[in-house]
């Protein structure tokens, strides 16, 4: 089914007809600087490719705002 639905076009099944070759994110239009097709075609905006350093940092950077609001919140402020 998931080829018969996929908006893309981007899963087929192999040669040998045993199974289907799924996404891979786009990997050639990732190499050219592109964003993944479904990321571009996304009608809501919702989806989004960042590296992984990138989701570290907003979550270290999260972290810290939320624990330095506990520790006002622990003093009173």
């Amino acid at each position: 089914w998931c080829i018969l639905l996929c908006p893309f076009i981007v899963i087929v099944m192999k040669r040998e007809g045993t199974a289907a070759i799924k996404c891979d994110l786009c990997l050639v239009r990732v190499k050219m600087g592109k964003q993944p097709a479904c990321v571009e075609a996304c009608p809501t905006g919702v989806l989004s490719f960042v590296k992984i350093e990138e989701v570290i940092k907003e979550k270290k950077r999260k972290f810290l705002v939320d624990f330095e609001k506990g520790e006002k919140s622990a003093r009173g402020e």
